[in-house]
């Protein structure tokens, strides 16, 4: 009887172990959609059942340690079985879902469905694409819409393409983020370069469209260089804002960046050949050697690039550089050679008429401030050069040339200077009038900029040479013009 009683308990512990670690009939037909059509909706009888199978899976190990392992391993394998069944219809159901996925219409089974797709990566990355082609023919077709709303704007490239990419990087934004809402995956790490990806593809439908579109407006053969510049300056300032939100290897930045890079070599090369056609011009000094009002304009073109492109403050400083040297360069070639129909301080002072406007335009620039000191020091060059000639001129005219030699002599006798033309100079310098308006001094109303200057130098030089001659003297009466008298003098009868 006791045997009897043994044995049925076993059996019913046994029954109750079976029926712990199996689901029903019930059960089983949702996992396998018997009771459900395919493209029907899921529902929460179908995720218990799904639940209730991976907690009998979790539990086969406890099943083994109590000495059922062929039982164990037996359910694990059928659960498995049946669990792939289960994920692959949830996986065609999310494709469903996702073709037609709207962020503010998002089934509310959709992220629980997404969660058991977790352990089938291969799933996930599907529906990452699936999701990103249907939004990428819809993100066309309202690109297309909106190039054709601001076809009125083709004629202002600068504007034109400003609201374009505007459109386009608000478009990324509501893209991305509708993605990020419809296959959000907390935590998930490992397919961040399958959500860049995806996210990628979004805007490679427009590549096409906005690359025709982009070149042949901005890179037209009629537009000015400033132009072409606003809306480079336009698109390199997108191009840095669309870096932050979709990955650098899509299609659509590496068209962006191709379309930035090829407006600054057509600008570096528009600008390269003005500034050659223009350093023609400069090979023929006009009378007056003031810069030729061709010359200026073109400084005024090279300015406005210039400003364009460093106002947007996202071209790179060397692509600065490499455009302003293409520009200056040629003219830089004829101004450090000597113009062969001028004198020596004719030459100086028309190359300093041509370097100063040029400096003041790159003196603006950090990016060009090895070109800046390189110009500083050729002006300062010929501003000693104009300075040098100058007083010499000045010795001329005002009679001290000829104690040059004397001065220079190691005898500090009184002597040694001709005492008749000491007289002679003190006869003339008071009666200063004869200098005024004298022809042989040079009118530096040629040299505006550095006048000043050349004029300081040259007047200290002079008064420091009258100096040393007034001392050498050592006599009032011969020299009856005082040293500090002298300067005023100077100052006074130059033009």
């Amino acid at each position: 009887m006791k045997t009897t009683t043994r044995i049925h308990e076993n059996e019913l512990e046994l029954a109750n172990l079976l029926n712990k670690y199996q689901l029903d009939e019930k059960e089983s037909n949702i996992l396998l959609s018997k009771d459900y059509p395919f493209n029907q909706s899921l529902t929460l009888d179908f995720f218990r059942a799904l639940d209730k199978l991976m907690s009998i899976q979790k539990s086969c190990e406890m099943l083994a340690a109590e000495g059922y392992e062929k039982l164990s391993r037996e359910t694990y394998d059928s659960m498995e079985t049946l669990k792939e069944q289960a994920l692959d219809r949830i996986f065609k159901w999310c494709q469903l879902q996702v073709r037609v996925a709207d962020v503010n219409n998002i089934h509310p089974l959709l992220r629980r469905s997404l969660k058991y797709l977790e352990v089938r990566p291969t799933y996930i990355e599907h529906l990452f694409e699936e999701y990103s082609s249907a939004r990428q023919s819809v993100v066309l077709r309202q690109f297309q819409e909106a190039l054709a709303k601001a076809e009125d704007l083709m004629e202002d490239p600068p504007r034109y393409l400003g609201d374009v990419l505007a459109w386009i990087h608000q478009a990324s934004l509501s893209e991305v983020d509708a993605l990020n809402i419809v296959l959000k995956l907390d935590g998930n790490s490992g397919l961040e370069k399958v959500k860049d990806k995806a996210i990628g593809r979004l805007t490679d439908g427009i590549s096409v469209p906005f690359t025709t579109r982009s070149y042949n407006m901005a890179l037209n053969k009629q537009l000015e260089l400033e132009t072409i510049a606003k809306a480079t300056a336009v698109a390199s300032f997108y191009l840095q804002t669309f870096y932050q939100i979709l990955p650098k290897a899509c299609s659509f930045l590496v068209a962006m960046d191709n379309f930035c890079s090829s407006c600054l070599l057509r600008i570096g090369e528009q600008l390269n050949l003005y500034g050659s056609q223009i350093s023609s011009f400069l090979r023929v000094p006009p009378s007056d050697l003031s810069a030729p009002p061709e010359y200026m304009l073109f400084l005024s073109s090279f300015s406005s690039v210039l400003w364009s492109l460093s106002a947007s403050e996202q071209v790179p400083d060397d692509e600065l550089r490499k455009i302003s040297y293409s520009a200056i360069e040629p003219i830089l070639s004829i101004v450090s050679e000597p113009f062969e129909a001028l004198s020596r301080m004719d030459d100086a002072i028309y190359s300093i008429n041509l370097l100063e406007p040029l400096l003041k335009k790159t003196v603006l620039y950090g990016s060009l401030e090895e070109k800046t000191r390189s110009l500083e020091a050729q002006i300062t060059r010929h501003i000693a050069t104009v300075s040098a000639v100058y007083t010499t001129e000045l010795l001329q005219v005002f009679g001290l040339a000829g104690f040059l030699p004397a001065l220079s002599s190691p005898d500090s006798n009184e002597k040694r200077f001709d005492k008749s033309s000491l007289t002679q100079l003190s006869e003339r310098l008071v009666d200063a009038s004869i200098f005024s308006g004298s022809p042989e001094i040079t009118n530096l109303k040629l040299l505006p900029p550095s006048k000043k200057e050349v004029i300081k130098t040259s007047v200290n030089a002079v008064s420091s040479i009258y100096l040393q001659l007034y001392e050498a003297v050592k006599s009032s009466e011969t020299l009856k013009i005082t040293p500090e008298k002298f300067s005023e003098l100077l100052l006074s009868v130059i033009p």
